[in-house]
């Protein structure tokens, strides 16, 4: 099945041709997994089949899957030795430590593009030129985040999922952290490398455990608008087994995450000046109402 999936994907000297010779990698794609057997392979063929005319790398970061995954990934690794680099986990990081990014911590600090994107296993990119558009709109404009509208799939159907609409916008700060995190899936960011670890110099924990999929578009809006583009380039599964989303829905582990939430807002808070920091704390007493009602509920 991998087999017949690779078969159909240039090889890496193909791919490496296009760049003529540049050896400055423009762009890293990080992608974390854990037991996407059923998924891995469709992830990485979209990652590999881009149509970009500069160098990328792919950073792999498996977090000790008890399926195949680690075998389809070193299938792929083995095949693209310059392109893919894969770190296996002897042991579940998640597990240990709820409070660290996986994302950060194991792929983004070893990046050396000038962007990062993201992709997480279970899904997957469904145009062959999103790295050239995302790059192209950091390149011509003073944006540090790029992110677009995608399909969800769900139960084996797919719906858009266009939240600002089918025009090409600019979005704030403001705006964005109003909206919430879930209007911009992580396999549509795009960020600028040296401004997301920039954060580092006000927080020194945030690239390793802070950074998630939310603080990625807080902080990549901060300094200068975000851009949305209405382009559906990704495909985000929905509560399927082994995903974010399905783990926070047992009530020991999202109360964890809830109180983990809270305490990194507090800390969000010495990057964000006033009055923009206004809409932070209300935010962060908003929540912390909410998890003491449910602590209180909950005895």
């Amino acid at each position: 099945m991998v087999a017949n999936m690779m078969s159909k994907l240039r090889s890496e000297h193909e791919i490496m041709k296009c760049w003529s010779g540049q050896r400055d990698i423009v762009v890293s794609i990080s992608c974390i997994t854990y037991n996407h057997e059923m998924y891995i392979a469709e992830c990485l063929n979209s990652l590999i089949n881009q149509k970009f005319d500069h160098p990328f790398e792919i950073l792999i970061n498996d977090d000790c899957s008890t399926d195949n995954t680690k075998n389809i990934i070193e299938k792929y690794a083995s095949t693209y030795p310059n392109i893919i680099k894969a770190i296996y986990q002897t042991e579940n990081q998640m597990s240990r430590d709820i409070y660290q990014s996986m994302h950060g911590k194991y792929n983004v600090k070893r990046a050396v593009g000038k962007y990062v994107f993201f992709c997480d296993g279970d899904d997957f990119w469904i145009d062959d030129e999103k790295l050239r558009k995302q790059t192209e709109v950091l390149e011509q404009t003073d944006a540090k985040l790029c992110f677009h509208s995608c399909y969800q799939l769900s139960k084996g159907s797919y719906s858009l999922f266009n939240p600002y609409g089918q025009k090409k916008r600019s979005i704030s700060f403001v705006q964005k952290f109003r909206d919430g995190s879930d209007t911009c899936p992580s396999a549509s960011i795009a960020i600028e490398r040296s401004y997301l670890m920039s954060a580092e110099d006000h927080i020194s924990e945030f690239i390793e455990n802070i950074l998630s999929h939310s603080f990625i578009q807080y902080w990549g809006c901060l300094e200068k608008n975000g851009i949305y583009l209405p382009n559906a380039m990704s495909v985000y599964r929905k509560n399927i087994e082994g995903s974010w989303t399905k783990k926070i829905q047992d009530r020991k582990l999202g109360k964890r995450y809830q109180k983990r939430n809270i305490e990194y807002l507090l800390k969000f808070t010495k990057l964000v000046a006033f009055p923009k920091s206004l809409i932070v704390w209300r935010r962060i007493i908003r929540l912390t109402f909410t998890y003491c009602l449910k602590q209180i509920l909950l005895k």
